[in-house]
């Protein structure tokens, strides 16, 4: 699956970019602000692939003007009750401090909320990691509890349009975002159901969009609602 929007692009994990997102985990800079932090092995990430290759986990390498820099993910999803779990990190290094990871969470999380529809979305946080907390608190993320070291956040889908206007039109501009988004599922994506129920949610949004279905890929041209 490529999920796309101006410069930035969203692919899915798969056989051909698992070990460079290995090797992103493993860096110190990534690790060690990670609930899990201990070195990942080849075999384990392969297990990992296996265990999250399925319709109700979605983690995607996110690229800028198609340079790779991070994975965005969205695990547990409920589709029933319209909730998931978040998270993000960034492996390359280069673009830690820049604006380009949270312009490209922004907008991905705005076309979760308003085009796919899910009303909730969760965080687990390590309790010292204040950079991500205060980011997260940003995009209207309030605390739910505590668990030893991890905290629980929740996003709400009417906090999150309220708190990031602002953000939200900085984004466009970093992206050259025109509102357009672009979904291409492949015979994998089309195998698992993504097919069906992208257009299930979609229709369920009342979300415009026009699907293309080639010999074995399948094109949804979207235009996502502001709110």
């Amino acid at each position: 699956m490529i999920v796309e929007s101006g410069d930035f692009s969203f692919h899915s994990i798969t056989e051909d970019n698992l070990e460079m997102v290995r090797q992103w985990r493993n860096s110190e800079f990534v690790r060690t602000n990670m609930i899990f932090q201990d070195i990942i092995s080849e075999e384990q990430q392969k297990q990992w692939y296996k265990r999250i290759s399925n319709i109700n986990n979605i983690y995607f390498v996110a690229h800028f003007k198609q340079t790779p820099f991070g994975v965005m993910n969205y695990k547990n999803i409920n589709w029933k009750k319209n909730e998931a779990e978040a998270g993000i990190f960034v492996g390359s290094k280069e673009y830690i401090q820049t604006q380009i990871p949270s312009a490209a969470a922004v907008l991905l999380m705005h076309f979760t909320f308003f085009a796919i529809g899910m009303e909730k979305i969760y965080s687990e946080i390590l309790k010292n990691n204040q950079s991500v907390i205060f980011y997260n608190t940003g995009l209207g993320f309030s605390f739910l509890r505590e668990e030893q070291n991890v905290q629980w956040w929740e996003l709400q889908k009417k906090i999150f349009s309220e708190k990031t206007m602002k953000l939200l039109n900085a984004a466009k501009i970093i992206s050259n975002h025109q509102h357009q988004w672009k979904i291409s599922l492949f015979p994998d994506d089309i195998s698992k159901g993504f097919a069906g129920l992208i257009q299930q949610r979609l229709d369920l949004c009342s979300t415009e969009y026009q699907l293309i279905e080639y010999e074995s890929v399948c094109v949804f041209h979207i235009t996502c609602k502001e709110s």
